[in-house]
C-alpha cells in the first residue's frame, strides 16, 4: 500500500462539504462535520450561508452545534450573533460561552 499517492486535494474535500452541509437527505452527523469544517476552511460565501441556515427553523441544540461553526467569524459580526441568539434559550447561552472562551480574535 503506497500512503503518498495523494487521494484528494483540500478543494475536493470543500466542494464535498458543500454538498453534505447543506442537503437534507444527507445523515446528521455528515451534516454537521461537512458545517464544522466550512466554518473552519470555507470561504466568506459558505460562512453566509451557513449563516442563512440559523434562520430555518430547528431545535435549539442543533442551532448550538452550528454556532460552533462561527468560532473564526468576524468579531464584530460574531459579536452581534451570539447578542440576538443567547436570548433563545439556555443551551445558546452555553454554546456561545463557550465559543467565546476559544476563540483567540484579537481587537
Amino acid at each position: 500500500m503506497v500512503l503518498s499517492k495523494k487521494l484528494f486535494s483540500a478543494g475536493d474535500l470543500l466542494k464535498q462539504c458543500r454538498i453534505f452541509s447543506f442537503d437534507n437527505n444527507r445523515p446528521y452527523y455528515l451534516k454537521s462535520v461537512a458545517r464544522m469544517i466550512l466554518g473552519k476552511l470555507g470561504n466568506s460565501a459558505d460562512i453566509d450561508k451557513l449563516l442563512d441556515l440559523l434562520d430555518l427553523p430547528m431545535i435549539e441544540f442543533e442551532k448550538a452545534e452550528l454556532l460552533c461553526c462561527f468560532i473564526n467569524l468576524e468579531k464584530g459580526k460574531r459579536n452581534s450573533l451570539f447578542g440576538r441568539l443567547t436570548k433563545e434559550g439556555p443551551i445558546l447561552e452555553m454554546a456561545v460561552k463557550y465559543i467565546k472562551s476559544q476563540t483567540t480574535i484579537k481587537d
